[in-house]
């Protein structure tokens, strides 16, 4: 514990453990539970660029307390031919909600060096979630491929880097992420390429004080087998849970930590073949467990889509070849 980031502190191992030695009660106190300090903010300390491969840095801007910002950095790629990336590994300073990188696909350059607030997900150059690689809510991450499968950065191409922070620390907090790129050893058998599915979520809308089931699907429309290598959800804070169905209605994937979306790898690959689709749906709360959405008078609103934390997305995400 747990599936991402850095081991627990002792603190909320000692919680945790207070909480089964009680039975593990749904409802209620634990009077021997121990009580929990709120976390000091630590800046992350990387590790060196890996021996054949290199480091990509995100220097962004200072948070205030309170503040939440996402946006864009784009560069260009340090490798001189072309390069299969075999692990990515990510170091991150706290307060993130998440961080990917994307590839340019626009014609002409892009502004390099230049972070551009508002840019959500790198869409100033790149299609919206089609993601090389990135890292959930947490301090460290490493997204490995299986053997034989590796990513292709192209020489003389662009990445954009984009981070969303939301500060929840009492102290300024730099946005500041460190990215090593690993090469495969060796000559891959296939090029990981990414699933993205967003499509149905723009018609999220659950009034106050209820919950909804946002259904959407993706499907193979093409004439050759997709390889599916992994699945994942991406939710907002009311979210509740993510599932995933095959074609024949068994689960493929379900996920309740909006904040710490884990991916389910598949070993071997799942094969859909053309006309297949996978299922998926998020449930959302918007006042029944979780906070009701309020608008800027105060009022309670309905929660729609939106690219903050406080409205709601829902993403099937993947890797394929």
């Amino acid at each position: 514990m747990p599936l991402v980031g850095l081991a627990l502190p002792q603190g909320e191992i000692d919680l945790v453990d207070a909480w089964i030695d009680a039975g593990a009660p749904r409802t209620g106190v634990v009077a021997a539970a121990p009580c929990l300090l709120e976390p000091d903010y630590v800046p992350t300390t990387p590790t060196p660029p890996p021996p054949g491969g290199y480091q990509l840095v995100l220097d962004g801007p200072t948070l205030a307390p309170g503040e939440e910002l996402e946006g864009c950095l784009w560069m260009a790629v340090p490798n001189p031919t072309d390069l299969a990336v075999g692990k990515w590994e990510f170091f991150l300073n706290p307060g993130t909600h998440h961080f990917a990188i994307f590839p340019w696909d626009r014609e002409g350059t892009p502004p390099v060096g230049v972070w551009k607030a508002g840019d959500t997900g790198c869409t100033s150059g790149a299609m919206f979630g089609n993601s090389l690689s990135g890292s959930p809510q947490a301090p460290y991450y490493i997204d490995l491929y299986a053997p034989g499968i590796a990513r292709l950065l192209r020489a003389g191409t662009y990445v954009g880097l984009n981070a969303h922070y939301a500060n929840e620390f009492d102290v300024p907090i730099q946005m500041k992420v460190w990215t090593n790129v690993y090469p495969y050893p060796g000559t891959p058998e296939h090029i990981a390429k990414t699933l993205t599915d967003f499509n149905d979520m723009f018609t999220i809308s659950v009034p106050p004080f209820t919950q909804k089931v946002q259904p959407g699907r993706f499907t193979n429309d093409g004439t050759t087998p997709i390889y599916l290598l992994g699945l994942s959800g991406h939710m907002h804070k009311r979210g509740l849970r993510f599932t995933a169905r095959w074609s024949d209605g068994s689960k493929a994937y379900e996920n309740f930590d909006w904040s710490h979306p884990v991916s389910r790898p598949f070993e071997p690959p799942v094969v859909l073949v053309p006309g297949d689709w996978v299922d998926f749906e998020c449930l959302h709360d918007n006042g029944v467990t979780r906070p009701v959405k309020r608008d800027g008078s105060g009022n309670p609103t309905t929660l729609t889509f939106g690219v903050t934390t406080d409205d709601e997305m829902c993403v099937l995400t993947g890797t394929y070849y």
